[in-house]
């Protein structure tokens, strides 16, 4: 540090944008620390509810995406009513979101809950005929089946 600064001093907090602690925590999750990125995803929604006074077009779709982040971060620590809550929720607002579909699928094949989960995924390519993940997880569906 400088000459003369006491070296055990407080730093002033610094206010940490919603879109770096949400890059973290996707970092982190992706990595396999699942834990210490539920916390970041916890403040970098509050940071972002702290944030919102001029809510932008910008702010509205990060506050979407923090709110899908967090619901992969509940279902990855097998919180899976509050994550398919969470997604359904997203769908409401943006219904063509379609990772919250294939999501849903997920989370209902983890289940054992297979009607539900093609359901979701023909919802999905309801949606968008081609997307690969839409139709690699259909097929997927269908071979747990052995249909």
């Amino acid at each position: 540090g400088k000459q003369g600064e006491d070296p055990g001093a407080a730093v002033p907090d610094h206010h940490v944008p919603a879109r770096l602690l949400n890059n973290t925590a996707v970092l982190l999750f992706r990595s396999g620390s699942t834990t210490p990125a539920m916390q970041l995803m916890r403040e970098a929604v509050d940071s972002m509810r702290s944030e919102t006074g001029s809510a932008t077009q910008g702010t509205l779709l990060h506050t979407v995406t923090l709110a899908y982040n967090q619901a992969r971060l509940q279902e990855a620590s097998g919180e899976y009513r509050p994550a398919a809550a969470a997604y359904k929720a997203i769908l409401e607002d943006h219904p063509s979101y379609i990772d919250c579909y294939l999501r849903l699928a997920c989370i209902a094949r983890r289940q054992g809950c297979m009607p539900e989960a093609l359901r979701w995924a023909e919802q999905a390519l309801e949606l968008q005929g081609g997307h690969t993940d839409a139709l690699a997880l259909m097929s997927q569906l269908h071979m747990d089946r052995r249909d």
